[in-house]
């Protein structure tokens, strides 16, 4: 099994209103690693959210390097997959059902 990661950011933000977010940021996704992240998605296990059926992104944070504001948290979206195949994309294991 191999860890498959993607690097994540926070950002403080500054606020005027109740309304705005606190942090704002993003998980970044190689192009070549697209189909691979579309592949890792789809074999996550299911949820029910209001009556949809989701799958949930996982993410870590860590407090960031001070020198490096205004960047709260660093941080990555962290799946486990099987050892990659031939190609760009990898096998994963398919979702237990309960």
């Amino acid at each position: 099994m191999a860890n498959i990661s993607y690097k994540a950011a926070l950002f403080n933000q500054t606020r005027e209103g109740n309304s705005l977010p606190v942090l704002s940021g993003y998980v970044t996704i190689p192009v070549s690693r697209i189909d691979e992240l579309i592949t890792l998605l789809k074999s996550q296990r299911v949820f029910m959210d209001q009556d949809t059926e989701t799958v949930r992104l996982p993410l870590a944070f860590w407090t960031a390097d001070p020198k490096s504001a205004p960047l709260a948290l660093s941080g990555q979206s962290s799946f486990m997959a099987t050892a990659a195949t031939s190609g760009s994309a990898y096998a994963v294991d398919a979702t237990p059902t309960f």
